[in-house]
């Protein structure tokens, strides 16, 4: 809405809906000027919300999907069952691993038995030996003997090594056939059903974070530098609801789209509300690196109806017996500096503008305007 049609509504507004105001006492009101500064130049840039992570959560084995326990919409914390495939297989060939390690580690007995009786034979050649009354063949022979039995047990220790390892992964194999969320998120789609033949790699559903968000700016490429240099604080605005608020330390990623000539400023949004969501546009005020004379009005005068934007004005009486009354004056916000707000507005200069009790009042309501404090010579 321009400024001309805002002001031709608020004339009809002043028309139809404005009381008398007789009827009324001077509702007291605080003021500060308007005043005319040199600003930094900011350029107003598009973009949108998106969640920090998505995930196309996938199943790690393969199998037939038995449960799906989430729907479109559904909120679930990192953790929380997604699906569940059936692992009746893996579950016979951990019986089975099981069994074969059982019967190694009965091997295992026997071959340590082995090694006994095989150190037995040879300490006996051995003393025979010392005395000159064993074939020299039959002690090499045990000597071998009594090698080979030890070998033999070593492999059969590591025969249940390996089977314990085999039956650790099918374990985690198995494990792997229950899906669980990895992240606080939403559930946006569902891309398997119950009863369907997941293969390994096959995602069930996609998730993405409901309460970590944040926005994506397009900006021109002419604007990286002084981008780089002031953009410590983006002040943004949800288009959807109107909602303002301040991302603190934006990131810069300082790759220029080819075609658009644009690169992208990333904004944290704040956790903790309900008006957010991804795919929402957003709008913020980038530094464009240049500075002009602007009209700056404190950020509490800005008020906002079914019209649009506009401030009340401390209109002074046309004689010494009535009251200051409130005018509302049609403003467009530019944008913000620290705790100033610079529009495109019909004010000059030194005009008073309401920023205190505005709230309460309604068009050429009579007012006794006051000083904001530090501003006493801001008083209409």
């Amino acid at each position: 809405m321009t400024a001309h049609t805002l002001a031709a509504a608020l004339l009809a507004w002043l028309a139809f809906a404005t009381p008398s105001h007789a009827q009324f006492p001077p509702s007291p009101v605080r003021v500060d000027a308007a005043r005319s500064e040199t600003v930094g130049e900011k350029r107003l840039v598009t973009g949108d919300v998106r969640a920090r992570r998505t995930s196309l959560v996938a199943s790690r084995e393969a199998g037939v999907l038995l449960e799906l326990p989430v729907r479109e919409g559904d909120i679930v914390a990192a953790g929380d069952l997604l699906g569940k495939l059936d692992g009746t297989r893996l579950e016979l060939e951990v019986s089975i691993v099981a069994a074969q390690a059982d019967s190694a580690r009965a091997l295992i007995a026997e071959r340590e038995n082995d090694v006994a009786q095989t150190a037995r034979d040879l300490e006996t050649l051995r003393d025979l030996a010392s005395r000159s009354a064993a074939n020299p063949k039959e002690l090499a022979d045990a000597e071998t003997a009594a090698a080979v039995a030890g070998a033999r047990r070593d492999q059969a220790q590591l025969d249940v090594e390996i089977l314990q390892t085999r039956r650790a992964l099918l374990m985690q194999r198995l494990a792997d056939t229950t899906l669980r969320a990895p992240f606080d998120g939403l559930v946006v789609r569902r891309t398997a059903e119950v009863g369907q033949w997941v293969g390994e790699g096959n995602d069930i559903v996609e998730l993405v974070s409901h309460d970590d968000l944040e926005a994506w700016l397009e900006v021109p490429q002419r604007y990286l530098a002084s981008t780089r240099a002031n953009a410590n604080t983006l002040h943004m605005r949800l288009d959807a609801t109107g909602e303002e608020f301040d991302a603190p330390a934006p990131r810069i990623l300082a790759l220029v789209d080819p075609l658009a000539r644009t690169f992208s400023i990333i904004a944290p949004i704040p956790a903790g509300t309900d008006s957010f969501a991804a795919g929402m546009s957003v709008t913020a005020w980038v530094p464009t690196g240049t500075t002009t004379e602007r009209i700056t009005v404190s950020s509490d005068a800005i008020l906002r109806n079914d019209v649009g934007t506009f401030v009340y004005v401390a209109q002074p009486p046309a004689d010494d017996q009535s009251p200051h009354v409130a005018m509302p004056m049609p403003v467009t916000v530019l944008f913000r500096t620290e705790n100033r707000v610079v529009v495109d507005a019909a004010l000059a200069p030194g005009t008073p503008v309401v920023v205190e009790g505005n709230e309460r009042l309604f068009p050429m309501a009579p007012i006794a305007p006051q000083p904001a404090t530090g501003n006493e010579s801001s008083n209409g």
